[in-house]
């Protein structure tokens, strides 16, 4: 779809209709790139965030109002989508960390998801009733390590401790290949993720707090296709 000069001003773009002008200058002035395309549709854009159109000829209150809360929607989902990147590359960090001193850290883990997943399924949970409780337990034992001042690859270790993991079953249950293989692609998907962060929000450095991890909720969660959800929280689990 070709669209108009990129330098257009707000009163070129309004073209006479006042509501539609200031309309514009709310977009402009929260950091939206707006043009005119060929079909008489105003575009807005934003990096990190999808494009919104809107009609260039609808001047009543309603239409005005509909457009200014899909601005403001798409900067919260852009930057809760940054706030999510933020945490999933600090907790990834910081359990990578412990994980590189705990050799036998991803038999520990896999024992206490096989566990728990055998204790949900015992009360008749569904497998994807599973998936969204484990999650749920991983959210809970992240917020609660940070919030004790501690790596979350210590408490999932101490929790596979709990569950009845011992280092002695490292030497007898060695990780398999392809849990070997999934660690490789969660170096590369934890690269990736630092990148995003990079690019697309605010600096990792910091920022990152347990009361912005508490904020994630299961809704947000469930928006994001089940495959990213489902390397995300391989990636806080570390293996």
């Amino acid at each position: 779809m070709r669209e108009g000069p990129a330098t257009a001003s707000a009163h070129e773009l309004a073209r006479g209709r006042e509501r539609l002008r200031a309309l514009i200058e709310f977009a402009l002035g929260e950091g939206w790139r707006v043009v005119r395309t060929s079909g008489g549709h105003l575009k807005f854009t934003k990096p990190g965030c999808a494009s919104i159109y809107t009609s260039s000829t609808a001047s009543d209150h309603r239409a005005d109002r509909n457009a200014r809360a899909q601005l403001r929607r798409a900067d919260r989902q852009a930057q809760e989508r940054a706030q999510e990147q933020q945490i999933m590359a600090r907790v990834n960090q910081d359990v990578q960390q412990f994980r590189a001193a705990t050799p036998d850290y991803d038999q520990a883990f896999q024992h206490a998801v096989k566990v728990r997943r055998e204790e949900l399924a015992f009360y008749g949970n569904s497998p994807e009733q599973i998936d969204q409780q484990i999650e749920t337990d991983v959210r809970a034992i992240v917020q609660q390590a940070y919030t004790q001042g501690k790596n979350p690859g210590e408490l999932f270790y101490g929790y596979a401790k709990m569950r009845g993991y011992s280092p002695a079953q490292a030497a007898r249950d060695p990780v398999p290949a392809q849990a070997a293989a999934q660690v490789n692609a969660l170096a590369e998907a934890q690269r990736q993720t630092q990148s995003m962060a990079t690019a697309g929000g605010p600096s990792s450095d910091g920022g990152v707090t347990i009361e912005t991890l508490a904020k994630m909720s299961e809704a947000q969660l469930a928006k994001m296709p089940k495959a990213e959800r489902d390397a995300m929280m391989q990636k806080v689990m570390g293996g």
